[in-house]
């Protein structure tokens, strides 16, 4: 029997400062908040306390006063939200998700609080930034770590059995020029980067979003594309899976108890949690001493017995 309560995830964001994190959520909320006036049915998020709406809004009424984007976020600030669509009898509320905006300073597996954060999510935002991929030769270098952490957090989930999906964001794409070879400079280098998700097990789907300041007189409006999609998908993704049974986060143990009947949530726990996050660092090692590196180049990017893909129009779907 389904259950009655809508399920609440927590979605983890990684991604280097200045990427567009924060700038993507007020984004989404500019978008959704648009197209909720304009249509009268359909499927969004919003705010679901008055601190996150009001965090929201400043950040939009900033961008629409100064014409600039705020700054890099400098503190960790958690946010909820509600998932609704628009039936005959109502809004209703399909689950509820919470995110954590975190600073990209404390994005490594060894920062205690970004480790917390990660093994309490049940899906990730991971955000690139399109127009440094393509004019900055030695930016796949400084996202190492971002896929290094994609990889881990895999394996972690292959190891538990769990469900983990994600959403794999371009942002600013506003700043690539799609009448040049740009945009088919990155898809000759996601290549590589595809086959080596594809190694690891990786559920994800790519998306292109950006969102612009437009002068209009004395005022500023923000025009954002395909920046809700990227939550709308992940969220509709977990609720599918999640329909009956309770989310299980990518650090939940599904062993059974002790005999002893020890609390699973004492240094037992802990000790054997930490020992699969190292050996799933191991296991990305290894993936990557076999040739999986992000400047290799395939030939032949498709490898036997791989998992199916699937185009989209926002991206690619890889099922594990």
């Amino acid at each position: 029997m389904p259950k009655k309560t809508p399920p609440t995830f927590n979605l983890l964001s990684i991604g280097h400062r200045g990427v567009g994190k924060s700038v993507f959520l007020a984004g989404c909320y500019a978008q959704l908040h648009k197209s909720r006036l304009m249509h009268s049915k359909g499927k969004w998020f919003e705010p679901a306390d008055t601190k996150s709406r009001q965090i929201l809004r400043d950040m939009l009424e900033y961008m629409q006063r100064s014409g600039r984007y705020p700054s890099a976020t400098m503190k960790i600030t958690d946010l909820a939200f509600k998932v609704k669509s628009r039936e005959l009898q109502g809004d209703l509320t399909l689950c509820e998700f919470r995110w954590a905006d975190i600073p990209g300073e404390i994005c490594h597996l060894d920062n205690p609080d970004f480790k917390a954060l990660m093994l309490n999510s049940h899906g990730c935002c991971v955000f690139m930034d399109a127009a440094a991929l393509v004019r900055d030769t030695d930016y796949w270098g400084q996202i190492e770590e971002t896929i290094n952490q994609i990889e881990v957090i895999s394996t972690l989930a292959d190891q538990q059995n769990i469900s983990y999906f994600f959403s794999l964001i371009l942002t600013k794409c506003d700043q690539i020029n799609a009448d040049t070879n740009q945009m088919a400079e990155i898809e000759k280098k996601w290549e590589s980067l595809n086959t080596r998700l594809m190694a690891s097990n990786t559920v994800y789907r790519r998306f292109s979003t950006f969102i612009i300041l437009v002068p209009t007189g004395q005022n500023i409006a923000i025009k954002t594309e395909g920046t809700a999609d990227p939550i709308l998908w992940l969220v509709s993704q977990l609720s599918e899976v999640y329909k009956t049974e309770e989310p299980r986060s990518v650090g939940d143990s599904a062993e059974p108890a002790p005999e002893s009947n020890r609390p699973t949530t004492g240094p037992t726990a802990s000790l054997s949690m930490q020992s699969k996050v190292v050996i799933a660092l191991i296991s990305v090692s290894v993936i990557a001493s076999l040739g999986f590196g992000l400047g290799i180049i395939l030939s032949n990017p498709e490898p036997k017995n791989s998992p199916d893909v699937e185009q989209s129009s926002s991206g690619v779907l890889v099922r594990g």
